[in-house]
């Protein structure tokens, strides 16, 4: 099992200030495990998550609001076990498996 990722490191890893990825937290985007004396903690599926992100806002331009409604739709479509069309959505149908 990967070992979990600081704050820094995934700013680091990502570019973008650490204040960002409280952004994402506070909108509920992901969910990092607190350690005992609270500090975040990224695990492989928040990682995942965090690209995806990333990759919604800077390359299709999508703001963080319209990412919670993507995301949303992904967690009942998964939930559903709803079809995601691969050839119109590959980055979402490959990451069906960050709301099982």
């Amino acid at each position: 099992m990967a070992m979990p990722h600081k704050s820094s490191e995934v700013s680091d890893m990502f570019d973008i200030e650490p204040r960002t990825l409280f952004v994402y937290e506070s909108e509920n985007l992901i969910a990092p495990e607190r350690t005992p004396t609270q500090r975040r903690r990224y695990s492989r599926r928040d990682i995942e998550r965090i690209r995806l992100i990333r990759e919604l806002t800077t390359v299709h331009g999508i703001n963080l609001a319209g990412v919670k409604v993507i995301f949303s739709l992904m967690e009942a479509a998964v939930q559903s076990r709803l079809q995601i069309p691969e050839s119109e959505f590959p980055e979402l149908a490959g990451a069906r498996h960050l709301w099982a």
